[in-house]
């Protein structure tokens, strides 16, 4: 549940930078493994302003959506049938007092990803480097998050790729405290979505949340615990 809040957290912070082209339709799958050994799966689905991830770690299941047109977000709980709504208006706040502070430049070479030429970027920033093989013609990635450490400046590189135009298919990432993550894509599947996809599912409850500090790390910088998440969570079961 706490690595939940840190994907959220990543993701509320990159979500408000960009807008998703319509270039593609269809579910990159990723395989995401990190230095502890942790795994974790996830779908990544884009039809025109709209993308949701699909997340599997620890036994719980989250969505989350993000509606460009619509400027929100809506993280979907599974295993509670919760939901809640955040502001990308509110996000675009919070991303724009942390701009990157890294650089990106283009390597050498070029690799092929499950049919796709992807071309070798780096990121170099202040806590981390970041090698990026993307490829054009994808649409805009808004990022996972940083399932290492939430909404911190090692998810700058994922700022910092908005306007290259490329989509990652790999991504090796290394930090200055030894941690490594590695995000492979496993599948490239263009389809039409059923628009009901990215649509809160019949019979799931709103939870509201009207200051998102908490869930970002809180106004002083601690983040919640489990157990602090789980008594929140609680309130808004009955």
């Amino acid at each position: 549940m706490r690595n939940f809040a840190k994907v959220l957290a990543g993701l509320v912070l990159v979500a408000g930078v960009g807008v998703a082209r319509a270039d593609f339709e269809g579910v990159v799958d990723y395989h995401i493994t990190m230095s502890d050994n942790k795994q974790m799966d996830t779908e990544y689905m884009i039809k025109g302003k709209k993308i949701r991830i699909n997340m599997s770690h620890g036994g719980n299941d989250t969505s989350s959506i993000m509606d460009m047109g619509g400027k929100k977000i809506t993280t979907l709980m599974h295993k509670q049938k919760m939901y809640m709504v955040h502001s990308i208006d509110q996000a675009a706040k919070t991303a724009s007092k942390h701009a990157p502070e890294g650089k990106v430049s283009k390597a050498s070479g070029t690799k092929n990803i499950l049919g796709y030429t992807c071309e070798h970027w780096i990121y170099e920033g202040k806590n981390s480097k970041v090698d990026f093989w993307g490829a054009k013609g994808l649409g805009t990635f808004m990022g996972m998050g940083n399932s290492q450490g939430g909404a911190s400046k090692e998810d700058d590189w994922t700022k910092a790729f908005k306007d290259k135009g490329v989509f990652p298919l790999e991504v090796d990432t290394n930090l200055k405290d030894h941690k490594t993550m590695t995000m492979v894509a496993t599948k490239v599947d263009k389809k039409s979505l059923d628009s009901g996809l990215f649509e809160v599912p019949a019979g799931y409850k709103k939870m509201d949340m009207p200051d998102m500090s908490g869930m970002m790390g809180g106004k002083d910088g601690k983040k919640p615990s489990k157990e602090d998440i789980l008594k929140m969570m609680e309130k808004y079961k009955h």
